[in-house]
């Protein structure tokens, strides 16, 4: 077997584990300065829509700022805290205040369901 079937192999069988997993995706908004505390239950994946996001880690010395696009891996049980990006005042003393969006991705495993299908025959009828 050559190089180049045993990655089309790999790839075929990592787009079958791809089908066999359902994608979740939970949205929320963080108003601008205020802080959000999670708990990670799965792995997943955060993402920022709209505005960045200043996102702490439990136990993690280093935090993270999320671009509009951008991703963070994030494990299971892990503590993270979001806060969304506060502007500093204009000239004019207006503060521009942009909600941001939180995007988490979660893939879970398929279920399958077992469906009954009763068979219609007569010596089943009463």
């Amino acid at each position: 077997m050559d190089d180049s079937s045993r990655w089309l192999d790999d790839s075929t069988r990592a787009e079958d584990r791809q089908e066999q997993q359902r994608r979740y995706v939970v949205q929320f908004t963080v108003a601008a300065g205020e802080t959000v505390s999670l708990k990670v239950k799965r792995d997943a994946l955060m993402s920022a829509a709209g505005t960045r996001l200043w996102v702490t880690r439990a136990g993690d010395e280093w935090d993270y700022w999320l671009k509009p696009g951008e991703t963070l891996r994030l494990s299971r049980g892990e503590r993270v805290w979001v806060t969304g990006e506060a502007h500093e005042p204009a000239a004019s003393g207006i503060v521009a205040t942009t909600d941001a969006e939180v995007l988490i991705t979660m893939y879970l495993e398929r279920r399958r369901r077992i469906r009954w299908r009763w068979a219609r025959h007569s010596a089943l009828a009463l």
